[in-house]
Parts: C-alpha cells; sequence; structure tokens
C-alpha cells in the first residue's frame, strides 16, 4: 500500500493511541473470521502496516525521550561543574604548611 492508511487519512496524521486502536480494530475484524481471503488478506497488509506505523511512533517517542533525558544529563553536570569552580573560587588559599606534606 501507500503512505495512505486503509481508511483514507495519511499515516503521519494519526496519534498512538488512534493507529493502536485502529489495529486493534483490524485484529477483531480479522478473528471474527467473517471475510473473504482477498479482504483478509487486504486487511491482514493494512494491519501490517499499521503495526509498523505504531512501531515507528514509538520509536520516535523513545528518541524524543532519550534526548530529554540527554539534555537535562548535560544541565545537571554544567550545573556541578559550576557549583565546583564556584566552590574553588572562593575557597581559601592553603597555607603553605599544608602543601608541604
Amino acid at each position: 500500500m501507500s503512505d495512505h492508511s486503509v481508511l483514507g487519512e495519511p499515516e503521519n496524521e494519526f496519534t498512538f493511541e488512534e493507529a493502536f486502536g485502529r489495529l486493534g480494530e483490524m485484529v477483531q475484524t480479522l478473528e471474527a473470521g467473517d471475510l473473504s481471503l482477498e479482504e483478509s488478506t487486504h486487511l491482514y497488509e493494512a494491519g501490517m502496516e499499521m503495526a509498523q506505523k505504531c512501531n515507528e511512533l514509538l520509536n520516535n517517542a523513545e528518541l524524543r525521550v532519550n534526548k530529554i533525558q540527554e539534555s537535562f544529563e548535560e544541565q545537571i553536570r554544567l550545573g556541578k561543574s559550576d557549583e565546583s569552580s564556584k566552590i574553588t573560587a572562593n575557597a581559601p588559599e592553603q597555607d603553605t604548611f599544608d602543601n608541604q606534606s
């Protein structure tokens, strides 16, 4: 099939929840067994495409979460290094006696 869903809407307009719901409907229709072989084959193919769309949406969400997490971790590292710099800059200098040990 093309980049369009079985119901005529572009697949990229589906939310994950919509795509997953439609996939569930397709599975139920196939399991009911009331379709001809041709209809079943067509619906199975559309279901596989919908499953792929669900997988893509999940992968994209995972990438976004990973980017957010990496950004947060970087901010934490930068915050800690800024705090270390401030502590070092504000620390009193040690006596020469301490440096000789």
